[in-house]
């Protein structure tokens, strides 16, 4: 729990101390202690974090939302609170809301991994709205943080070939298809570019 508070993560380490407390049957009296501790001195927003994260495990989004709301405001520098807030917002249909977090999220600096997951989440929730030129902007912002990161490429054609923005995914591929380091990457990035080529009719 220890290591849990000085990183409060979705990961292994919450997994651990979720896990245990389902295993004792105390995950109620765990989520009391952290309730009553962020009313007491819960001064840098760790306990309202490791609620959010509990409450969210346990499929309890609005009391997650609350939370993440309140981590939020007591870890400003953070960009975490304001991930899983945004998460927590999606969950209850509020996909406006849950985009704003997410962009306040990014503007806080996240970690690489975390970047790469707020950007992907942040694209569908655009792409899923119907919000193309929102969504386009995204992934090329997504691109400009990682520059000539393949897997980042590979990561949004398959995104968009999921929510059928099926020529932007050629775009990708196309270029995939040519500049892939290794040689069996790129035939099986033209493949792919050619398969979606017969699902837009060009045979």
């Amino acid at each position: 729990l220890s290591r849990l508070q000085q990183r409060p993560r979705e990961g292994t380490a919450f997994d651990r101390v979720y896990g245990f407390h389902v295993d004792r049957g105390t995950l109620q009296q765990f989520v009391d202690s952290l309730g009553q501790k962020g009313q007491a001195d819960d001064a840098d927003g760790t306990a309202a974090i490791l609620l959010g994260m509990t409450e969210m495990r346990r499929g309890r989004d609005a009391d997650a939302r609350t939370a993440f709301e309140q981590a939020e405001r007591l870890r400003s520098a953070d960009p975490i609170p304001s991930w899983y807030l945004g998460k927590a917002l999606l969950a209850l249909g509020e996909s406006g809301l849950a985009s704003e977090a997410l962009e306040r999220s990014l503007a806080r600096q996240p970690e690489r991994a975390e970047l790469a997951e707020i950007y992907q989440l942040l694209g569908r929730i655009y792409q899923r709205g119907q919000k193309t030129e929102q969504a386009l902007s995204v992934w090329k912002r997504f691109e400009a943080a990682f520059p000539d990161d393949e897997r980042v490429q590979e990561q949004i054609a398959t995104i968009l070939i999921e929510e059928q923005q099926l020529e932007e995914a050629l775009d990708r591929l196309t270029i995939l298809a040519k500049n892939a380091s290794d040689p069996f990457r790129r035939v099986k990035f033209g493949i792919d570019a050619a398969e979606l080529k017969i699902r837009l009719g060009d045979h």
